[in-house]
């Protein structure tokens, strides 16, 4: 799972892509995995297909620029 920082997001989300839809929804500052695993749980039980890939994007800290920041 990729995660990125990026200074052009103004909020940090999850990005799923399935066979049949890619859908994008915002992460919480504080979140953790098992929201992860909760937020794609609920996605697989719409039937939007096989999992192709997760990509989190994070908003990068106040005052830091994405380049120095790694995961």
């Amino acid at each position: 799972m990729p995660i990125v920082y990026d200074d052009r997001v103004k909020e940090s989300h999850l990005r799923f892509v399935f066979t049949d839809a890619v859908v994008s929804i915002p992460l919480a500052k504080d979140a953790t995995f098992q929201d992860v695993a909760r937020k794609f749980r609920n996605l697989r039980r719409r039937n939007h297909g096989d999992v192709v890939s997760i990509v989190v994007v994070l908003k990068a800290e106040e005052g830091r620029s994405a380049d120095a920041m790694t995961a």
